[in-house]
């Protein structure tokens, strides 16, 4: 995807805001009640299955199957499609990058963050500047008895020329890239996969990247809504990103990895990278350090 290496324009220079929270912070995490108080003036992106969709979704969204922006590609299932491929989705979805726009996903589990996370980096990714997530998603929409529509999506394509045409190289890292980071101080990598899949008790898995931390996806959430923390609670997850120069998220595939990224964009960090292939592709290549605990 990328015919360059980031790691070394990236490590080469320390971030003048480096582990610290952007003044310009925007937006990232949106209650219902807000949503619904904006639903004129924003665009909800579903990001459930086509089914679910049909069945019931928030008045005016625009769909994207979290799937749909992935591809197995040299036997690496999960693997970002190419910019240029995920631009035309975005075009032919109508996901207007001119509106703000709020991700959604059902919520009906912990694990369903990530498919809205994973939408989020996506829209990150391609140069989308005005980018949130529901906050208890659809589930909890429903619960609180707010507005829904039925029935198939008419879907309202906006012209390509529309969609950025530069993507953001800076937050995606490949292998190299991260083997170049691994030797620097003050890079922090972060696993968020299970705690037995990082230790290497779990039977798929071999241990976790040399020198990372243990972050699981689930951790970042709370309740039986499964909100996403914020304020002092969150804070207190990622002080160890205080003094980073560069933070990389990551965990089997991409997707997980994707809960990573937004808590520390959530919190105010610009320097916060995620390694897409994850352990799919660095668990397989036998010279590659790994580490059991």
């Amino acid at each position: 995807m990328k015919t360059h290496s980031i790691a070394a324009c990236l490590l080469a220079t320390l971030w003048v805001l480096a582990g610290t929270a952007a003044s310009d912070s925007a937006e990232r995490l949106i209650s219902t009640e807000e949503l619904e108080a904006r639903l004129e003036s924003v665009l909800p992106l579903d990001t459930r299955s086509p089914q679910d969709f049909n069945q019931g979704h928030i008045p005016g969204a625009a769909h994207v199957h979290f799937e749909a922006v992935s591809e197995t590609r040299d036997g690496i299932p999960g693997m970002l499609r190419p910019a240029p491929e995920l631009r035309q989705l975005l075009a032919d979805s109508g996901v207007d990058p001119n509106r703000p726009i709020v991700i959604y996903s059902g919520m009906e589990n912990a694990g369903d963050f990530r498919m809205a996370a994973r939408l989020f980096f996506v829209l990150e990714y391609m140069g989308y500047s005005q980018v949130a997530i529901l906050d208890g998603g659809y589930r909890k929409w429903v619960t609180e008895e707010r507005p829904t529509a039925s029935g198939a999506l008419t879907v309202t394509a906006i012209p390509l020329e529309q969609v950025p045409e530069a993507e953001n190289a800076a937050i995606l890292m490949e292998k190299d890239d991260v083997l170049r980071a691994l030797p620097q101080p003050r890079v922090l990598l972060t696993d968020q996969r299970l705690a037995a899949e990082y230790t290497g008790q779990h039977p798929h898995s071999n241990g976790h990247i040399p020198g990372a931390i243990s972050q699981p996806m689930s951790d970042f959430m709370f309740g039986p809504q499964h909100l996403f923390k914020t304020g002092e609670a969150l804070d207190a997850m990622l002080r160890k990103a205080a003094d980073a120069v560069q933070i990389v998220t990551y965990c089997n595939t991409g997707h997980t990895s994707s809960v990573g990224y937004f808590a520390y964009r959530l919190a105010g960090f610009d320097n916060v990278a995620m390694y897409d292939a994850s352990m799919r592709e660095w668990s397989r290549d036998p010279v590659l350090p790994l580490e059991r605990e």
